[in-house]
């Protein structure tokens, strides 16, 4: 297969990502607490479309992803400073649990980016009949200049 066909895929997967997670962007004011800002700018999908309809629901994913987006904002709120950060979280969602690998800009030490890491773990994940893959992107901070 051709790179065209991947980039006809990934749109794909992105539009119906978008019918998946609108529910997320219409309660992002619930989502949004302290003097820290938060912005949604992605969520990739790498699971088919099929797939997706078949192993979870709508309300289900959409949860996990405010419960994930909560406990982010929980971890970072006891700090003090104003360092705006980009976190890449790549979530497997499975029968049996679930497993979470990051990437934050600028990095956090080893040990911050573990408890980060643990954190989100720690979020219960709902109940798929296969496998759902999925990443999910955000800003903290003050992404969109408000004071």
């Amino acid at each position: 297969m051709g790179g065209g066909g991947n980039v006809h895929q990934s749109r794909h997967r992105r539009e119906i990502l978008s019918k998946w997670v609108g529910g997320l962007q219409a309660q992002k004011h619930l989502l949004t607490k302290r003097s820290r800002s938060y912005e949604s700018r992605q969520v990739v999908l790498f699971t088919s479309e099929r797939d997706l309809q078949t192993y979870t629901t709508v309300h289900e994913l959409v949860e996990y992803l405010k419960s994930i987006k909560k406990a982010v904002d929980t971890f970072f709120a006891p700090q003090e400073r104003e360092t705006s950060r980009e976190i890449a979280i790549q979530l497997l969602l499975t029968v049996g649990g679930h497993e979470v690998k990051l990437a934050v800009k600028p990095d956090l030490t080893a040990d911050v980016a573990d408890d980060l890491r643990h954190k989100l773990q720690s979020v219960p994940a709902p109940k798929v009949g296969g496998p759902v893959k999925l990443e999910y992107i955000l800003n903290i901070g003050n992404v969109s200049g408000e004071q």
